[in-house]
């Protein structure tokens, strides 16, 4: 009974100090000249008073003021501003955090239902150095809530722990919230489909295929419901199209390690992905065809983050419910979760010391000052 008591709390303060050396890492001043939450917030001040050319139009431009724009993000500035206008840069920066470590927590659960608690405790720890990868307040943050929440939902609904009425309420709902806060909500419909091929390969359960089959259309078909319509539910499937200049975030694995080789994410990435490989090449080994839906979804997903270094954050938090449900069968023995713990342990010290950090929310010091005068 003690030794039961004992290792219950030695796994919650390890989960807890992950979540903490997250956060740690996530509390990092808003730099206002380099990123894009002042515009958001701008836009967000706008559209609440009545303002709707900044959902169409190219409105901060003097030289093509008129040229048209897709706002796909639009509701995320007025998120930001109702934030900023309550509790200022520091609400703002606090909202964030909380927000991306929820995501890892529901990330962890997802991992933890397919495996077990310390296996989903060590590919939390691995995963680490990819999520504060980019730890800036931009709406991609909502996607990656929503894709593990997502991914969250549809796994209990699989098991059998989430009623057919209530899947078919909060993912509609959700997906008309995200159609309007970032453009990555095609990840609604498409986690909703590898997960209807997966109930088809188990055939345990019809219904679950016919709610599920439903629910792929009403994923789908919600998405017209933004100011756009048609034309912003299309958004995606121009969204890395040339802007007349490269951005960073949009370059290869390959092209940021050449430029910038010092940087150890992109490494870090390879090496992560690596593992995601080799576990899919295990699962498919020992369970085939019933294993193809998540073995292709972590395919897609690493695939997608070679071509475009912006997704490592997004891919960070899939790589821990993936990795876990591709390792799981292979990490049954006690001993072997014994070694995970004291790795575990030790990835944590190494994340600490190796990226160190000076945590500090809200505005980077005198960023605003000219703006004051």
């Amino acid at each position: 009974m003690f030794i039961s008591l004992r290792n219950q709390v030695l796994k919650i303060i390890l989960l807890l100090t992950c979540l903490g050396s997250l956060i740690l890492h996530l509390c990092v001043p808003i730099n206002l000249t380099a990123v894009d939450i002042g515009r958001h917030i701008k836009n967000g001040e706008l559209i609440l008073q009545g303002q709707g050319q900044v959902l169409y139009k190219n409105f901060y431009s003097f030289s093509y003021p008129d040229y048209a724009f897709i706002n796909h993000h639009w509701f995320f500035g007025v998120i930001s501003y109702l934030i900023y206008k309550l509790s200022g840069f520091d609400g703002l920066s606090t909202f964030y955090i909380f927000l991306l470590t929820l995501t890892l927590l529901l990330a962890f659960d997802s991992a933890r239902r397919y495996s077990n608690y310390i296996l989903a405790l060590f590919v939390s720890v691995l995963s680490l150095l990819m999520l504060s990868s980019r730890a800036e307040i931009r709406p991609e943050g909502f996607s990656v809530f929503l894709v593990a929440f997502d991914f969250w939902l549809l796994q209990r609904f699989l098991q059998g722990e989430i009623s057919k009425r209530l899947i078919l309420l909060i993912i509609p709902a959700v997906q008309v919230f995200w159609v309007n806060t970032h453009i990555f909500f095609l990840m609604g419909p498409v986690l909703v489909g590898f997960f209807l091929w997966q109930a088809k390969l188990n055939k345990e359960n019809m219904v679950q295929v016919k709610v599920l089959q439903q629910l792929i259309l009403l994923t789908i078909f919600v998405n017209l419901i933004n100011p756009s319509g048609l034309w912003g539910m299309l958004t995606p499937l121009n969204g890395f199209k040339k802007f007349g200049y490269e951005l960073a975030e949009n370059q290869t694995v390959f092209f940021m390690i050449h430029r910038f080789g010092g940087e150890i994410v992109y490494k870090y990435f390879i090496a992560a992905a690596i593992v995601l490989i080799i576990g899919m090449l295990l699962r498919i080994r020992l369970e085939g065809a019933k294993a193809m839906p998540l073995v292709i979804l972590g395919a897609l997903v690493t695939i997608v983050t070679f071509r475009a270094v912006r997704l490592i954050m997004p891919f960070g938090f899939l790589f821990i419910p993936l990795t876990a449900y591709y390792y799981a069968p292979y990490f049954k023995k006690t001993w072997l979760n014994y070694i995970l713990g004291i790795v575990s342990i030790i990835g944590l010290f190494c994340y600490m010391w190796l990226i160190p950090v000076h945590p500090k929310i809200g505005l980077m010091p005198n960023v605003n000052a000219s703006a004051e005068l």
